[in-house]
Protein backbone atom coordinates (compact mmCIF):
# COMPACT_ATOMS: atom_id res chain seq x y z
CA UNK A 1 0.00 0.00 0.00
CA UNK A 2 2.85 2.36 0.81
CA UNK A 3 4.51 1.81 -2.54
CA UNK A 4 1.19 2.47 -4.28
CA UNK A 5 0.80 5.74 -2.39
CA UNK A 6 4.29 6.81 -3.41
CA UNK A 7 3.48 5.95 -7.01
CA UNK A 8 0.37 8.13 -7.05
CA UNK A 9 2.27 10.94 -5.35
CA UNK A 10 4.85 10.76 -8.11
CA UNK A 11 2.14 10.97 -10.75
CA UNK A 12 0.68 14.03 -9.04
CA UNK A 13 4.00 15.85 -8.96
CA UNK A 14 4.68 14.95 -12.59
CA UNK A 15 1.30 16.25 -13.65
CA UNK A 16 1.75 19.46 -11.70
CA UNK A 17 5.12 20.31 -13.18
CA UNK A 18 4.61 19.08 -16.71
CA UNK A 19 1.06 20.05 -17.58
CA UNK A 20 0.38 23.32 -19.26
CA UNK A 21 -1.03 26.38 -17.65
CA UNK A 22 -2.63 28.81 -20.07
CA UNK A 23 -2.47 31.59 -22.61
CA UNK A 24 -3.88 35.06 -23.24
CA UNK A 25 -7.12 34.51 -25.13
CA UNK A 26 -7.95 38.17 -25.71
CA UNK A 27 -6.78 41.71 -25.06
CA UNK A 28 -9.10 44.59 -24.24
CA UNK A 29 -8.28 48.24 -24.91
CA UNK A 30 -10.79 50.94 -23.96
CA UNK A 31 -13.69 48.51 -24.02
CA UNK A 32 -12.76 46.88 -27.34
CA UNK A 33 -11.78 43.19 -27.32
CA UNK A 34 -9.21 41.77 -29.75
CA UNK A 35 -8.61 38.06 -30.10
CA UNK A 36 -5.49 36.38 -28.77
CA UNK A 37 -3.65 33.48 -30.32
CA UNK A 38 -5.30 30.18 -29.38
CA UNK A 39 -2.56 27.51 -29.40
CA UNK A 40 -5.11 24.77 -28.86
CA UNK A 41 -7.02 25.73 -32.02
CA UNK A 42 -5.22 27.86 -34.59
CA UNK A 43 -2.23 25.59 -35.40
CA UNK A 44 -4.60 23.09 -37.01
CA UNK A 45 -6.37 25.72 -39.13
CA UNK A 46 -5.28 26.26 -42.74
CA UNK A 47 -6.32 29.92 -42.59
CA UNK A 48 -6.18 31.21 -39.01
CA UNK A 49 -7.29 34.81 -38.40
CA UNK A 50 -4.92 37.74 -38.56
CA UNK A 51 -4.22 38.88 -35.03
CA UNK A 52 -2.14 41.31 -33.02
CA UNK A 53 -1.01 38.33 -30.94
CA UNK A 54 2.07 36.40 -32.02
CA UNK A 55 1.60 32.74 -32.92
CA UNK A 56 3.40 29.94 -31.11
CA UNK A 57 3.91 26.23 -31.67
CA UNK A 58 2.86 25.19 -28.20
CA UNK A 59 -0.24 23.08 -28.65
CA UNK A 60 0.09 21.49 -25.20
CA UNK A 61 0.17 24.97 -23.62
CA UNK A 62 3.60 24.28 -22.17
CA UNK A 63 6.42 26.53 -21.06
CA UNK A 64 9.97 27.67 -21.74
CA UNK A 65 12.45 26.21 -19.25
CA UNK A 66 15.56 27.93 -17.82
CA UNK A 67 17.91 25.86 -19.97
CA UNK A 68 16.31 27.61 -22.97
CA UNK A 69 16.87 31.18 -21.75
CA UNK A 70 19.52 31.86 -24.39
CA UNK A 71 17.37 30.52 -27.24
CA UNK A 72 14.75 32.42 -29.30
CA UNK A 73 12.00 30.50 -27.46
CA UNK A 74 12.23 32.89 -24.51
CA UNK A 75 11.43 35.93 -26.65
CA UNK A 76 7.74 35.33 -27.39
CA UNK A 77 7.32 31.62 -26.55
CA UNK A 78 8.24 28.46 -28.41
CA UNK A 79 8.77 28.94 -32.16
CA UNK A 80 6.83 32.20 -32.00
CA UNK A 81 6.10 33.98 -35.28
CA UNK A 82 5.24 37.62 -35.94
CA UNK A 83 1.62 38.65 -35.70
CA UNK A 84 0.21 39.98 -38.96
CA UNK A 85 -1.76 42.79 -37.36
CA UNK A 86 -1.63 45.33 -34.57
CA UNK A 87 -3.83 47.17 -32.08
CA UNK A 88 -3.66 50.95 -31.68
CA UNK A 89 -3.12 52.11 -28.09
CA UNK A 90 -2.70 55.64 -26.76
CA UNK A 91 0.18 56.29 -24.40
CA UNK A 92 -1.31 56.20 -20.92
CA UNK A 93 -3.97 53.64 -21.86
CA UNK A 94 -4.25 50.35 -20.03
CA UNK A 95 -4.36 47.00 -21.81
CA UNK A 96 -6.28 44.13 -20.24
CA UNK A 97 -4.74 40.74 -21.03
CA UNK A 98 -7.31 38.05 -20.34
CA UNK A 99 -5.98 34.56 -19.72
CA UNK A 100 -8.00 31.43 -20.34
CA UNK A 101 -7.20 30.55 -16.72
CA UNK A 102 -4.31 30.12 -14.30
CA UNK A 103 -3.78 27.56 -11.49
CA UNK A 104 -3.82 29.26 -8.11
CA UNK A 105 -0.98 27.14 -6.76
CA UNK A 106 1.41 28.01 -9.58
CA UNK A 107 2.83 31.21 -8.12
CA UNK A 108 5.51 33.55 -9.38
CA UNK A 109 6.29 36.99 -10.78
CA UNK A 110 4.43 38.77 -13.56
CA UNK A 111 6.55 40.86 -15.91
CA UNK A 112 5.70 43.24 -18.75
CA UNK A 113 8.05 44.58 -21.41
CA UNK A 114 7.99 46.70 -24.57
CA UNK A 115 10.34 46.65 -27.55
CA UNK A 116 10.32 49.17 -30.41
CA UNK A 117 10.09 47.60 -33.87
CA UNK A 118 11.33 50.52 -35.95
CA UNK A 119 9.83 52.20 -38.99
CA UNK A 120 9.02 48.95 -40.82
CA UNK A 121 6.63 47.80 -38.11
CA UNK A 122 6.40 44.70 -35.94
CA UNK A 123 4.83 42.41 -38.51
CA UNK A 124 8.14 41.68 -40.22
CA UNK A 125 10.73 42.53 -37.56
CA UNK A 126 13.35 39.91 -36.73
CA UNK A 127 12.41 38.89 -33.20
CA UNK A 128 16.05 38.28 -32.29
CA UNK A 129 16.73 41.98 -32.93
CA UNK A 130 14.10 43.22 -30.47
CA UNK A 131 15.44 45.05 -27.42
CA UNK A 132 12.95 45.11 -24.57
CA UNK A 133 12.63 47.43 -21.58
CA UNK A 134 10.51 46.49 -18.58
CA UNK A 135 7.47 48.68 -17.96
CA UNK A 136 6.11 46.83 -14.91
CA UNK A 137 6.61 43.81 -12.70
CA UNK A 138 4.93 42.26 -9.69
CA UNK A 139 6.29 39.74 -7.22
CA UNK A 140 5.14 39.39 -3.64
CA UNK A 141 2.19 41.44 -2.51
CA UNK A 142 3.20 43.96 0.11
CA UNK A 143 3.44 42.62 3.64
CA UNK A 144 2.79 38.99 2.74
CA UNK A 145 4.30 35.88 1.22
CA UNK A 146 1.58 35.81 -1.44
CA UNK A 147 2.37 36.43 -5.10
CA UNK A 148 0.38 38.65 -7.43
CA UNK A 149 -0.34 35.58 -9.53
CA UNK A 150 -3.11 34.94 -6.98
CA UNK A 151 -4.75 38.15 -8.20
CA UNK A 152 -4.25 37.18 -11.84
CA UNK A 153 -5.70 33.73 -11.19
CA UNK A 154 -8.79 35.19 -9.51
CA UNK A 155 -9.34 37.88 -12.15
CA UNK A 156 -8.28 35.62 -15.05
CA UNK A 157 -6.30 38.50 -16.43
CA UNK A 158 -3.78 41.27 -15.89
CA UNK A 159 -3.86 45.02 -16.47
CA UNK A 160 -0.83 46.69 -18.08
CA UNK A 161 -0.44 50.43 -18.49
CA UNK A 162 1.42 51.81 -21.49
CA UNK A 163 3.68 54.60 -20.15
CA UNK A 164 2.16 58.02 -20.78
CA UNK A 165 5.50 59.59 -21.75
CA UNK A 166 6.41 56.83 -24.22
CA UNK A 167 7.41 57.90 -27.72
CA UNK A 168 4.83 57.02 -30.39
CA UNK A 169 5.62 54.09 -32.64
CA UNK A 170 5.25 50.36 -33.22
CA UNK A 171 6.07 48.10 -30.28
CA UNK A 172 5.94 44.47 -29.24
CA UNK A 173 4.27 44.12 -25.86
CA UNK A 174 5.75 41.13 -24.04
CA UNK A 175 3.70 39.82 -21.11
CA UNK A 176 5.12 36.98 -19.02
CA UNK A 177 4.43 34.80 -16.00
CA UNK A 178 7.22 32.78 -14.40
CA UNK A 179 5.74 29.86 -12.45
CA UNK A 180 7.86 28.89 -9.46
CA UNK A 181 6.02 25.92 -7.96
CA UNK A 182 8.90 23.66 -9.05
CA UNK A 183 11.74 26.19 -8.97
CA UNK A 184 13.46 24.76 -5.91
CA UNK A 185 15.56 22.67 -8.29
CA UNK A 186 17.62 23.63 -11.35
CA UNK A 187 15.47 24.11 -14.48
CA UNK A 188 12.33 23.89 -12.39
CA UNK A 189 11.00 27.37 -13.19
CA UNK A 190 8.48 27.72 -16.02
CA UNK A 191 8.30 30.82 -18.25
CA UNK A 192 5.13 31.71 -20.16
CA UNK A 193 5.87 34.69 -22.45
CA UNK A 194 3.13 36.11 -24.68
CA UNK A 195 3.64 38.82 -27.32
CA UNK A 196 1.38 41.36 -29.03
CA UNK A 197 1.88 44.06 -31.65
CA UNK A 198 0.70 47.53 -30.64
CA UNK A 199 0.91 50.94 -32.28
CA UNK A 200 1.36 53.61 -29.61
CA UNK A 201 -0.03 57.08 -30.27
CA UNK A 202 0.65 60.20 -28.23
CA UNK A 203 3.01 63.10 -27.70
CA UNK A 204 5.61 61.41 -25.50
CA UNK A 205 9.32 61.58 -26.20
CA UNK A 206 10.77 58.82 -24.01
CA UNK A 207 12.35 55.75 -25.60
CA UNK A 208 14.28 53.83 -22.91
CA UNK A 209 17.23 51.60 -23.70
CA UNK A 210 16.43 47.91 -23.87
CA UNK A 211 18.09 44.53 -23.91
CA UNK A 212 17.65 41.26 -25.76
CA UNK A 213 15.20 38.82 -24.15
CA UNK A 214 17.89 36.15 -24.32
CA UNK A 215 19.82 38.22 -21.76
CA UNK A 216 16.98 38.65 -19.26
CA UNK A 217 17.52 35.65 -17.02
CA UNK A 218 20.00 32.99 -15.97
CA UNK A 219 19.00 29.55 -14.65
CA UNK A 220 20.66 30.25 -11.29
CA UNK A 221 19.29 33.77 -10.75
CA UNK A 222 17.94 34.35 -7.24
CA UNK A 223 14.43 34.83 -8.60
CA UNK A 224 14.61 31.74 -10.84
CA UNK A 225 16.30 29.06 -8.71
CA UNK A 226 14.36 29.56 -5.49
CA UNK A 227 12.06 27.65 -3.17
CA UNK A 228 8.78 29.44 -2.53
CA UNK A 229 7.61 27.15 0.24
CA UNK A 230 7.97 27.26 4.01
CA UNK A 231 8.93 30.48 5.80
CA UNK A 232 9.07 32.57 2.65
CA UNK A 233 8.72 36.35 2.95
CA UNK A 234 11.11 37.90 0.45
CA UNK A 235 11.64 37.49 -3.26
CA UNK A 236 13.88 39.12 -5.85
CA UNK A 237 12.17 39.68 -9.20
CA UNK A 238 14.46 38.58 -12.04
CA UNK A 239 15.32 40.52 -15.15
CA UNK A 240 16.08 44.21 -15.68
CA UNK A 241 14.58 46.93 -13.52
CA UNK A 242 11.38 48.79 -14.33
CA UNK A 243 11.95 51.97 -16.33
CA UNK A 244 11.35 55.30 -14.59
CA UNK A 245 8.21 56.08 -16.60
CA UNK A 246 6.70 52.64 -15.94
CA UNK A 247 5.12 50.97 -12.94
CA UNK A 248 2.41 48.61 -11.75
CA UNK A 249 -1.20 49.75 -11.79
CA UNK A 250 -4.23 48.88 -9.69
CA UNK A 251 -5.55 45.54 -10.88
CA UNK A 252 -9.15 46.03 -11.98
CA UNK A 253 -11.05 43.78 -14.35
CA UNK A 254 -11.84 45.27 -17.77
CA UNK A 255 -14.88 44.14 -19.73
CA UNK A 256 -15.51 44.59 -23.44
CA UNK A 257 -18.52 46.31 -24.95
CA UNK A 258 -17.33 45.75 -28.52
CA UNK A 259 -15.16 43.31 -30.45
CA UNK A 260 -12.86 44.18 -33.33
CA UNK A 261 -10.16 42.68 -35.53
CA UNK A 262 -6.54 43.70 -35.48
CA UNK A 263 -5.47 46.28 -38.05
CA UNK A 264 -3.61 44.63 -40.91
CA UNK A 265 -0.46 46.41 -42.03
CA UNK A 266 0.40 46.93 -45.68
CA UNK A 267 3.43 44.66 -45.33
CA UNK A 268 1.28 41.80 -44.03
CA UNK A 269 -1.23 42.19 -46.85
CA UNK A 270 1.54 42.23 -49.43
CA UNK A 271 3.24 39.06 -48.24
CA UNK A 272 0.02 37.08 -48.08
CA UNK A 273 1.40 35.15 -45.13
CA UNK A 274 -1.65 35.79 -43.01
CA UNK A 275 -5.38 35.74 -43.64
CA UNK A 276 -7.88 38.09 -42.08
CA UNK A 277 -11.33 37.25 -40.84
CA UNK A 278 -12.38 40.91 -40.71
CA UNK A 279 -16.12 41.16 -40.92
CA UNK A 280 -16.24 44.87 -41.65
CA UNK A 281 -17.73 46.39 -38.53
CA UNK A 282 -17.17 45.65 -34.90
CA UNK A 283 -19.75 43.43 -33.25
CA UNK A 284 -21.50 44.36 -30.08
CA UNK A 285 -21.10 41.94 -27.23
CA UNK A 286 -23.95 41.08 -24.93
CA UNK A 287 -23.90 42.02 -21.31
CA UNK A 288 -22.04 44.77 -19.50
CA UNK A 289 -21.08 44.68 -15.86
CA UNK A 290 -19.97 47.15 -13.22
CA UNK A 291 -20.07 45.25 -9.96
CA UNK A 292 -17.78 44.49 -7.08
CA UNK A 293 -16.53 40.91 -7.24
CA UNK A 294 -14.73 40.71 -3.92
CA UNK A 295 -11.12 40.96 -2.84
CA UNK A 296 -8.00 38.87 -2.44
CA UNK A 297 -6.59 39.36 1.05
CA UNK A 298 -7.37 43.06 0.98
CA UNK A 299 -6.45 43.62 -2.67
CA UNK A 300 -9.67 44.92 -4.20
CA UNK A 301 -10.82 43.51 -7.52
CA UNK A 302 -13.88 44.75 -9.33
CA UNK A 303 -15.43 44.57 -12.77
CA UNK A 304 -15.32 47.82 -14.68
CA UNK A 305 -17.44 48.49 -17.77
CA UNK A 306 -15.96 51.94 -18.24
CA UNK A 307 -14.09 52.43 -21.48
CA UNK A 308 -11.15 53.87 -19.58
CA UNK A 309 -9.93 51.51 -16.82
CA UNK A 310 -8.64 53.08 -13.62
CA UNK A 311 -4.86 53.03 -13.56
CA UNK A 312 -3.37 54.43 -10.38
CA UNK A 313 0.12 53.18 -9.60
CA UNK A 314 0.44 51.01 -6.52
CA UNK A 315 3.89 49.48 -6.80
CA UNK A 316 7.20 50.20 -8.51
CA UNK A 317 10.50 48.43 -8.54
CA UNK A 318 13.85 50.14 -8.77
CA UNK A 319 17.05 48.83 -10.27
CA UNK A 320 16.97 45.10 -10.75
CA UNK A 321 15.30 44.08 -7.53
CA UNK A 322 12.07 44.29 -5.66
CA UNK A 323 11.78 43.01 -2.12
CA UNK A 324 8.85 42.44 0.16
CA UNK A 325 9.20 41.48 3.77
Amino acid sequence: MLSLSIFFAFLLVTATTGVAHGFVRQMIVNGVAYGGYLPNKYPSMSKPPTLAAWSEKQTNLGFVSPNEYTTPHIICHRDAANAGGYVTVKAGDSVWLQWNGWPTGHVGPILDYLAPCGSKGCETVDKSSLKFFKIADAGLRNGSNKFYTDVLAQNKGWLVRIPEKLKPGDYVLRHEIIALHGSGKMNGAQNYPQCFNIKVEGSGTELPDGMFATQFYKPDDMGILVSVYGNFHSYRIPGPGVIDIGGLVEQTISTATTTANATISASSSATGSVVSTTSGSAAKTAGQASITTGSVSGFETRVRSSNVPKTSAVQHSSGNRQWAS
